[in-house]
This record gives C-alpha cells, sequence and structure tokens, in this order.
C-alpha cells in the first residue's frame, strides 16, 4: 500500500504542476513516453553563434552554386521530428552543424589554406524547415573526429511555439570513438541508442555510393494544437 500510495502522490503532482497541454493526458503514458525522449545534448561551444550564419539549403556536400563536392563519405540523413505523444511538428527550423572529413569545423578556421584541416567546398552546416508530417532530410558527409570527441552531428531545433530552443547531438552507431567521448558515455545506454540513428548502406552492391541515416527527433513538449 504505501508503494502505491506514493506512485499516486507522483503522478498527482505532475498533473498540478504540469502545463495545461500535458494534463489533458494520462500520466502514465506521459511518463511512459519520456523514457524515449530525444536526449537533449547542449553545444560544446562550436556552434555558428547566429541562425543567420547557418547556410541556407540542406546540402552540405556541395555549396550552392558549385560543381565541387565536400570530401568525405556520402551520408543521407532522415526523420521526422515529433512532440511526446508522437504528434508531428510541422515548421520546425532544424540547424545543422559538423566537422569536415579532416575532423576540423570549417566556420572556426576562418578560410585557412591548410588543405589537410579546411576543405573548401564543404559548406559545414545547414538549414531544413519541416513539413506537416514533421520530415526532415538533409544530404551531408560522414564527420570527422577530434581529440576525445567521436563523429557527431549537431542539431539545433526552433519554433515559434518552442518555449525554448531544443538542442542534440547525433553519433554514428557502433564507431570505436564513441565509446572515448565523454558526452557519449555520460547518457544513459538508451539515451545512447536514442541518439545513435539506423544507418544502412544506400547501394549493398556498392559500398561507395555512401550511407542513410534515419534519426528521428522526439521532443519533451506536447503540441498545443494536436494534443
Amino acid at each position: 500500500m504505501p508503494v502505491i500510495s506514493y506512485k499516486i502522490s507522483i503522478l498527482a503532482i505532475l498533473l498540478l504542476y504540469a502545463p495545461i497541454s500535458y494534463a489533458k493526458h494520462s500520466p502514465e503514458i506521459i511518463l511512459y513516453n519520456r523514457r524515449f525522449i530525444t536526449p537533449s545534448i547542449p553545444d560544446d561551444q562550436d556552434a555558428p553563434t547566429k541562425p543567420q550564419e547557418f547556410y541556407k539549403t540542406n546540402n552540405l556536400r556541395r555549396k550552392t552554386g558549385s560543381p565541387f563536392l565536400a570530401k568525405g563519405e556520402y551520408l543521407f540523413i532522415e526523420g521526422y521530428v515529433t512532440d511526446l505523444l508522437n504528434n508531428p511538428i510541422e515548421n520546425a527550423r532544424i540547424y545543422i552543424w559538423q566537422t569536415n572529413i579532416f575532423g576540423y569545423y570549417n566556420h572556426l578556421l576562418k578560410n585557412t589554406e591548410d588543405d589537410t584541416k579546411y576543405d573548401i567546398d564543404f559548406p559545414g552546416s545547414g538549414t531544413f524547415v519541416t513539413d506537416n508530417l514533421g520530415h526532415y532530410e538533409f544530404t551531408t558527409i560522414a564527420p570527422g573526429y577530434y581529440g576525445t570527441r567521436a563523429p557527431h552531428i549537431h542539431f539545433l531545433i526552433k519554433h515559434d511555439l518552442f518555449y525554448e530552443d531544443f538542442e542534440t547531438q547525433m553519433f554514428l552507431p557502433g564507431h570505436p570513438r564513441n565509446l572515448q567521448d565523454e558526452i557519449f558515455t555520460s547518457i544513459s545506454p538508451l539515451s545512447r541508442t536514442l541518439v545513435s540513428p539506423k544507418i544502412t548502406l544506400i547501394n549493398k552492391n556498392n559500398p561507395g555510393d555512401g550511407k542513410y541515416a534515419l534519426f528521428n527527433i522526439r521532443i519533451d513538449w506536447i503540441h498545443p494544437n494536436k494534443s
């Protein structure tokens, strides 16, 4: 009986202090779904400082108007951005940024001529706005690693209805440097799976064609117009 009473008390507190949109739904469902939200992983101070500094297209493999491709393995990323109840979040502005093949952030190098660090054909960042299904996609390259950091891609999501921006990082599943990464190892095993997308070859008969990553993002927020 004490255990049951304790659980009831916790649920009552959740309902009392939760936003109105949360109170419409079963606290059991909210507690369960929160286990599967994409963990928030803040920037490690490598981000472009303002949204206008991000490239406006979702193609990080080729600069607009250029016939040249960035160095590195082709990686196509897509997924769906949803709320806590799995409702699609439309018109979410997604900004991503990452290192080039050499493990350097191009925007931090200020166009250095050192071709062992800087890839002149790599934009380094991109932008996409989700559709009515919450769908997004990016064309990019597999990021390089640096220091103790494993290869990763930063995601920043903004929406006019959000109380605050959401930020996370996508890792490459099974990469040998993941377990050396202090950020990756600091989160729970379940959270690690949530930031490690399923990656497959685009063409099984020709691995050189690149890889496909399905990275869905669930945010701890309930859409006020769909709840």
